[in-house]
């Protein structure tokens, strides 16, 4: 018995060193010599205008967020992006919904344990208490399919959500990570479409779509996080430069460092880990190539702070 008891012990040990060494500083490899950059001429209407719609944020520390982070506080905001253009308005994910206390209680019991969360008004509230005309929306343009991402779908009846092929073949796939938007969908609460990204390479990403035609919004390809993952370039009239990365990293740290996520979040939440470091080192070289450029993780509530909240806009 005793024996058994001593290998018990050695065996937690040994288990908690190795989740210990999870949460260690580790940088993925990153290329020796520059990347080829497709270099960028956009040409945005003088009437396109950007905002953030904060609608909640979940607490959350640096240590569980990127590997070698603190055990510091960390917000995790849940946001929309309203970008305002002349062919039509769209929306870069959504934001905690109005009916979020029930989407929550959709999410894996663990989940629930390592986080709390605080509700804001919901994007579509604070669109329609600014007097906002919907039928400006052309579309709402998800990062990927995860629930905190299109809880306010059912906010928005009659618009069309827009994501790749690959992302709808994972929706339809069964995954859990994606039950509440097949449940939207099942339900006749939300609208989908899927789009190709055909346009060549774009930056140093190799897929990408001009949304518009004018090179003020494209959608590159940054898998990994689930299979149809994207991140969308905003570029505004006056020369500002945006991407909203979705969730290749939930903090600025990651692409700064760069740093992948600890093994338990990554266990939880992303779809293949090769795939996520691989857009990890891409937005780490982004940054490093254009370092005016702003690289958004869609949960940085530091960032969010900075952009100009609904109904200010940036041009």
């Amino acid at each position: 018995m005793k024996k058994i008891i001593t290998l018990l012990f050695l065996g937690l040990v040994v288990a908690i060193s190795l989740f210990a060494w999870t949460l260690t500083p580790a940088v993925p490899d990153t290329p020796e010599n520059p990347p080829e950059v497709v270099q960028a001429q956009p040409q945005p209407p003088a009437e396109m205008r950007l905002s953030i719609l904060k609608a909640g944020y979940m607490q959350a520390q640096e240590i569980f967020s990127f590997r070698g982070g603190s055990f510091a506080p960390l917000l995790s905001g849940m946001a929309a992006i309203l970008v305002q253009h002349p062919q039509g308005d769209i929306l870069i994910d959504t934001g905690f919904g109005s009916e979020v206390d029930a989407h929550y209680k959709t999410i894996p019991t663990l989940m629930q344990m390592l986080a709390s969360y605080t509700k804001e008004t919901p994007s579509a509230e604070q669109l329609r208490a600014n007097d906002y005309a919907f039928d400006k929306l052309r579309g709402i343009y998800l990062t990927h399919a995860h629930w905190d991402h299109v809880t306010s779908l059912p906010d928005f009846p009659g618009v069309t959500t827009y994501l790749p092929q690959s992302e709808m073949d994972f929706i339809n796939s069964g995954d859990e990570s994606a039950h509440l938007l097949r449940s939207f969908v099942e339900q006749g609460n939300a609208q989908l479409a899927t789009y190709t990204l055909d346009d060549g390479p774009y930056e140093i990403l190799a897929r990408s779509r001009d949304l518009y035609g004018d090179g003020s919004v494209v959608i590159v390809a940054l898998g990994g996080h689930t299979p149809g993952s994207v991140g969308l370039f905003v570029n505004l009239p006056s020369g500002k430069r945006y991407l909203f990365a979705g969730d290749i990293v939930w903090a600025r740290e990651g692409y700064q460092i760069p740093a992948e996520r600890p093994w338990l979040a990554r266990r939880l939440v992303d779809h293949n880990d090769a795939g996520v470091r691989e857009a990890i080192v891409e937005l780490h070289e982004l940054h490093e190539l254009h370092p005016e450029l702003v690289i958004v993780p869609a949960h940085d509530r530091r960032i969010h702070e900075t952009l100009a909240q609904y109904p200010t806009t940036e041009r």
